[in-house]
């Protein structure tokens, strides 16, 4: 069995070796307050998923850029809330 995010279908996987066997990836352990950093999501970024997929609602959207050196950080898309995710149903 491959494992797959919450939202994914049967063939994806995040970390596969070239025969499609699923590849352990350490991390850091997560503390409070600390975020969490996809940097190429392919079909989890907003732009490729449909919206409420699984009534999922959208995440919250940072923006990371450099200028002069320094690592700035901006939210471009708030945390969509469970009344915007239902408001258009009847």
């Amino acid at each position: 069995m491959i494992p797959v995010g919450i939202c994914c279908e049967s063939g994806d996987g995040q970390a596969l070796d070239e025969e499609g066997n699923p590849v352990p990836r350490r991390m850091a352990e997560p503390r409070i307050r600390d975020y969490f950093v996809v940097g190429g999501c392919g079909a989890y970024c907003s732009t490729m998923t449909p919206f409420n997929y699984n009534s999922h609602p959208q995440c919250p959207e940072v923006l990371k850029t450099i200028e002069s050196g320094r690592t700035k950080f901006q939210l471009i898309r708030r945390r969509q809330t469970l009344e915007q995710m239902t408001q258009n149903e009847i």
